[in-house]
């Protein structure tokens, strides 16, 4: 468990002040509501609400940074965002309960950095279509404050209109000068200071951003509304997020060589980009030391990126390829590992670029002989191998023609199977383009050799950008998972025609969860066996296991694996095709029939087509499971990764081929294998960089706050083989 949980960061949060718990009690307190939460027990962190509200007031104070430093500041709003993240896992709450914690757990979150988590926790909150100012006024300060947090542009404009109507209307209607001099009058002014907030945030007017301050500052003063307690305190908070919200726009970070008709395509595209997080703030603004270049500067013609999945390098790599496009600059040539990577891309950049009538298109090996590169798409998306085709046809036309190039997933470089290729091609390019005015990104969520790579781009003299964050915005779960058998429990079994003697061990699962840095692991135990242990032995020799009577290890992982599917899509990683469609079969086992889902009825009527009604996989999708691997059709891949995506599928079994940089939002990721056994010994096919790409696929920013990590291990041991992992 990462983040709150830490007791440096609890100890920062309390700091000495009497009547709170102490960091064990916290600590302790969180560990159990996160496990309780794990095992689907709702409203867990009751007990300590009263220590999240005052922290929150603490870090919200006007003078909290002064007093207290910026350093407990920022730990308060993020234990204070993890508790009232946790109580809203209850489901009974009530619905102006629920809004008022999911505000003041935005607020927190964005107080601590973690921007992605406050649009995640709206997800959790509602939104009424009708609003009345004067029946509903309480709901009115709640649903604006959680709605602007959470960046829910087209909700807005569709429920302020009305509102912003009725305040107008005001005067005619109560015989007063202005909706200010009613008791409705603090709610009145926030909804016109939202809807001005929202004015600066997507069209980046400036004299809007002076308006909304304006009337929130009056809502605060407004003597006739001091008994609207709840709109004031929405209009305090929104009041201090103003400056946060105005330095992170990207109205403000972007350079001014940025067109203005670039930056509204990323906040009128989808999904909308109203503000940065923290690391692109750092990377893509003003630099730091005076005269030092910016990323979007032309000079720059090498950068190495490092940020960890979640941390929002897709958007970083559109930004960089909108502005180098709208500054003139030649056709972007865009490398991704695989074809589903390649496949997303290309739907993500069409969906962004559309508007400026940027042409994107995947690369297919006869295009290029069919049209003249005149007629190219201005960005184009492919493989290395495609790359290395282009370069070893004609490589004076693939310089020519193309002034970026952007290599997503760079880690590749160290694949034993496919790196040579990507290491070949960089090789040409970096070589070919020295001293000439093309760009090289290098994007990745696992680099462990930056160093060497920043000494091998060295434009002449000139060093390449490097950045690299740590940052992420979900924090994560992580786990192992073994079986134990339970040695008190035998029974004997006969062998048939043989003087051999054989006995059976029940398996338990277990579960053994990192709770802190000082805390050690908790380890969960399944109530009921998972499968057996056979184990059969001749007189004289020691006992061994029997295979071909014990469970294998696949089907003691499946209940698990069923389980987390009630809280969340899963993504399951193994290492063969065989393993994948095994292990997809055995959790359908635990799960029931999913009924009336139209877009599973959809999926599975492709499925008959492409591949026949007797396809396993059309049996399976009944049930809201699938597998995925590459000999698949591609349309049967990118269907079944759109509909994880939708929420519709509950597990989706994946070779590696979705471990490399596709945008799965999934709650749990299972490393359920991280190789296979053949000549030789046992071959690791996930590890290392595609391991953590794995993992990274837990909590999605902006759809989860958090994510559960299961590492399978097929073997003897405890919590000590965490760290072997």
């Amino acid at each position: 468990m990462e983040g709150p949980v830490d007791p440096q960061v609890v100890a920062d949060a309390l700091g000495t002040t009497p009547r709170l718990p102490s960091v064990d009690e916290l600590v302790a307190s969180l560990v159990q509501a996160e496990l309780d939460l794990l095992l689907g027990i709702e409203s867990p962190a009751d007990a300590i609400e009263p220590t999240g509200w005052y922290l929150l007031w603490l870090a919200s104070h006007p003078d909290a940074r002064g007093r207290y430093g910026i350093e407990r500041q920022r730990a308060a709003f993020q234990v204070a965002a993890h508790i009232f993240d946790l109580l809203l896992s209850d489901r009974s709450l009530a619905p102006a309960r629920r809004q008022l914690l999911v505000f003041a757990g935005q607020v927190a979150y964005l107080g601590s950095g973690e921007d992605p988590n406050a649009m995640a926790l709206y997800r959790r909150a509602l939104r009424p279509e009708n609003l009345d100012l004067v029946t509903d006024f309480d709901a009115v300060a709640l649903t604006l404050g959680t709605a602007i947090l959470g960046f829910d542009v087209g909700y807005l404009f569709d429920v302020l209109r009305p509102l912003r109507a009725q305040v107008d209307a005001v005067p005619s209607v109560w015989a007063v000068t202005g909706v200010e001099e009613t008791i409705y009058g603090a709610a009145g002014l926030l909804t016109r200071a939202v809807w001005d907030l929202l004015v600066f945030l997507v069209y980046g007017r400036d004299h809007s951003l002076d308006r909304a301050t304006d009337q929130l500052k009056a809502a605060l003063t407004l003597r006739v509304a001091e008994g609207d307690r709840l709109s004031r305190w929405v209009a305090y908070h929104l009041l201090r997020l103003c400056d946060g919200l105005q330095a992170t726009s990207v109205w403000r970070i972007l350079p001014p060589e940025v067109p203005a008709g670039t930056r509204l395509a990323f906040t009128l595209g989808h999904p909308r980009v109203l503000t940065l997080w923290p690391p692109q703030v750092d990377l893509l603004g003003p630099p730091k030391q005076e005269g030092a270049p910016n990323v979007f500067s032309q000079d720059v013609t090498r950068v190495l990126l490092s940020m960890p999945t979640s941390a929002g390098k897709t958007l970083v790599a559109q930004l960089l390829i909108a502005g180098h496009l709208s500054a003139g600059g030649r056709s972007v040539c865009y490398v991704a590992p695989t074809r589903s990577l390649c496949d997303e891309v290309r739907h993500a950049l069409r969906i962004r670029f559309r508007c400026m009538r940027f042409r994107v298109q995947v690369e297919e090996p006869a295009w290029w002989n069919l049209h003249p590169p005149e007629e190219a798409a201005d960005v184009l998306v492919m493989t290395p191998e495609q790359l290395a085709v282009r370069i070893r046809t004609n490589p004076q036309q693939v310089i020519d023609h193309f002034g970026l190039f952007v290599i997503d997933e760079a880690h590749h470089l160290s694949d034993d199977s496919r790196g040579w290729t990507l290491e070949w091609v960089l090789s040409y390019l970096h070589t070919a383009t020295e001293g000439r005015d093309h760009r090289l990104v290098l994007i990745s969520a696992a680099l462990g050799n930056r160093e060497h790579l920043a000494a091998w781009l060295r434009d002449g003299g000139q060093a390449p950008y490097e950045f690299h964050r740590d940052w992420r915005g979900p924090r994560r779960i992580t786990s192992v998972y073994t079986t134990s058998p339970d040695w008190s429990v035998s029974e004997d079994l006969p062998v048939r025609g043989s003087d051999d003697q054989r006995e059976m061990h029940p398996l338990y699962g277990q579960l053994h969860i990192r709770v802190g840095h000082d805390h050690g692991y908790r380890t969960l135990r399944t109530t009921e066996p998972v499968g057996r242990l056979v184990r059969r032995w001749a007189k004289g020799e020691r006992p061994h296991r029997d295979n071909s009577k014990s469970t294998p290890f696949y089907q003691c992982l499946a209940p698990l694996i069923a389980s987390q599917c009630g809280s969340g899509s899963v993504l399951a990683i193994e290492a063969t095709r065989d393993g994948a469609r095994r292990l997809a079969q055995a959790v359908a086992g635990y799960l029931e029939p999913i009924q009336e889902d139209p877009e599973l009825f959809r999926l599975r009527g492709l499925v008959r087509r492409r591949l026949g009604i007797d396809h396993p996989l059309d049996t399976l999708l009944g049930k809201g499971v699938a597998f995925h691997y590459g000999p698949l059709p591609a349309d049967v891949r990118g269907a079944l990764e759109d509909a994880l995506r939708a929420g519709s599928l509950r597990c989706l079994v994946s070779t590696t081929t979705l471990a490399e940089g596709v945008n799965l939002a999934v709650r749990t990721v299972v490393v359920a294998s991280t190789g296979w056994w053949g000549i030789g010994g046992f071959h690791e096919t996930v590890t290392g960089a595609t391991l953590l790409n794995a993992i990274g696929r837990a909590g999605r920013a902006t759809r989860e706050t958090e994510g559960v990590v299961v590492i399978a291990h097929n073997g003897p041991g405890g919590p000590e083989q965490f760290d072997q992992l």
